[in-house]
């Protein structure tokens, strides 16, 4: 299955000091060892898998501790590679040679984040301005005009780590589009695959639906007792299966699960591709022409579980939607233990906008919980208002706080809207407002953002918003910042105003 971050973001770690043969002072580099390690440590504490190449380059005590040739920085970047390092920070808290700072960042070519402790009897200030300004000059790569600065702050690290290591771990993964894109004629779900691929993704692979049906009817002829397998696990577990004679007939539902068995089987297969995400167009070709909607890939297949146990969390979006499935696919690898919300634009009102997939949307979210008892007694599995035949995977959405983002393109240049808000209990007068006939077996999630709806609406960068647990902005920012894409915000009505006026200006 694809690789999950299972161990945090994998930062480098590298500390400099001055390349002056005559300048060696042995206090000095004590402290800069003993500031090495505290770090490190506050790293590993907060989640992070520190990749120290200085244990190995300094182990003697009694000598120089920090970085200050061109050797080192060689060995030091050879080491980071070799162990997969994600981003690093650069630590510079005396005088530093620029130049051995710009042989690293040029050679490990990763995400760089220049640091010294806010202590103003240190020259660290001036040291790192010094290097700062030299990546700037230099240009040696994108990480070099890129790079952050942070004085003291360690805590601002931790972000800064999920965001950037959310990105090198996408370009180094792949994402499939079963059944491609363009569903319903809906210009705004295709892309540049080249220039997605430069940005952001390593791959992005496509596969004819029928990739599934053949893997599902063969596990309905020659292999029922998995899918009873899979249906005894979601009774066991307290998910609600409303069955009919048409639609959610019991073996319409088989075939669904079937569905999901062969996407999994084939996602196997395909392991080597380190598929972090995944596409079903649904329309017309499983819905229309075969007859039976795939709900259970964008419920199931983004959950930390199923009937064998805990699971990969794979990003599933619907309708070939390239940007959706980017978006998603970054928020998941820096929130790794929830599969983003995917859905329709349902509503927009003063109260709270609503996520509505048309027939199911990652589990998770009726629990926020990848345990299967306590996610799955709030799901209700019933015939789906939408499409030919088949069952929709439906839930109301709870209460919490929010980060709803969404990858846009103006005229062929990416923009990310990005707001922080609540997610609203979907019960009372608010499920009442608005499940109707339309979507009353979907999955409901309401956010709440506190910003002018009207402003939202004329805005939106699709019909197809997204959102994940708790407030990642400063992450998903970082993110952006190093694919150089810019932030609209969508809890700020200031920002969505001067986006409409950049709209406006444009010929």
């Amino acid at each position: 299955m694809p690789e999950q971050r299972s161990s945090g973001p994998k930062v480098g770690l590298v500390t400099f000091t001055d390349g002056r043969d005559s300048f060696f002072d042995l206090p000095r580099e004590t402290y800069l060892r003993e500031l090495h390690q505290e770090l490190s440590a506050f790293l590993t504490a907060n989640g992070c898998q520190v990749v120290d190449p200085m244990a190995s380059l300094r182990p003697d005590r009694d000598g120089w501790f920090g970085v200050r040739r061109y050797g080192d920085a060689a060995y030091c970047a050879r080491y980071l590679q070799a162990e997969g390092a994600e981003c690093m920070v650069l630590c510079s808290h005396f005088w530093t040679p620029p130049m051995v700072v710009i042989d690293l960042v040029r050679e490990a070519d990763l995400p760089t984040m220049l640091y010294t402790v806010d202590d103003p009897t240190l020259p660290g200030t001036v040291s790192i301005s010094a290097i700062g300004a030299s990546l700037l000059e230099s240009g040696v790569n994108q990480h070099a005009v890129q790079h952050e600065r942070l004085r003291g702050q360690p805590e601002r690290m931790l972000a800064w780590s999920r965001g950037v290591s959310a990105v090198a771990r996408m370009r180094k993964s792949a994402v499939m589009l079963w059944g491609g894109s363009y569903a319903l004629h809906m210009e705004h779900l295709q892309d540049d695959i080249p220039a997605l691929k430069r940005l952001m993704i390593r791959d992005i692979l496509n596969e004819g639906e029928y990739a599934l049906i053949r893997r599902a009817e063969n596990i309905l002829d020659s292999a029922p007792d998995r899918v009873q397998h899979f249906l005894d696990w979601l009774i066991d577990n307290g998910a609600t299966i409303i069955y009919d004679d048409i639609s959610a007939s019991p073996r319409n539902f088989q075939v669904q699960i079937a569905y999901y068995l062969a996407a999994r089987d084939r996602l196997k297969e395909l392991d080597s591709e380190n598929i972090l995400g995944v596409s079903v167009r649904c329309q017309p070709t499983l819905s229309v022409e075969y007859g039976i909607v795939g709900c259970t890939l964008p419920a199931f297949l983004p959950f930390g579980a199923d009937d064998l146990g805990p699971k990969a969390i794979i990003s599933t979006v619907c309708e070939g939607d390239i940007k959706g499935l980017m978006t998603s696919v970054l928020l998941q690898q820096i929130k790794p233990d929830v599969g983003p919300i995917f859905g329709d634009l349902k509503y927009v009102g003063e109260d709270f906008f609503a996520i509505s997939n048309c027939g199911a949307a990652s589990v998770w979210w009726a629990g926020k919980s990848n345990d299967p008892k306590i996610s799955l007694p709030n799901v209700t599995i019933q015939a789906n208002v939408d499409g030919f035949t088949g069952a929709a995977v439906g839930f109301m959405g709870q209460a919490g706080p929010v980060t709803t983002a969404r990858l846009g393109r103006v005229k062929g240049k990416y923009v990310m809207h990005l707001g922080v808000g609540e997610s609203v209990e979907v019960t009372g007068a608010v499920r009442d407002k608005v499940l109707g006939f339309f979507g009353n077996m979907w999955p409901n999630v309401m956010v709440k953002l506190g910003t002018d709806p009207d402003l939202l609406f004329r805005i939106a960068a699709s019909n197809h918003p997204i959102a994940t647990d708790g407030d990642v902005s400063a992450e998903v920012t970082y993110a952006c910042r190093q694919m150089g894409i810019p932030i609209v915000r969508l809890d700020s009505n200031e920002s969505m105003r001067e986006h409409l006026d950049a709209l406006a200006s444009m010929n």
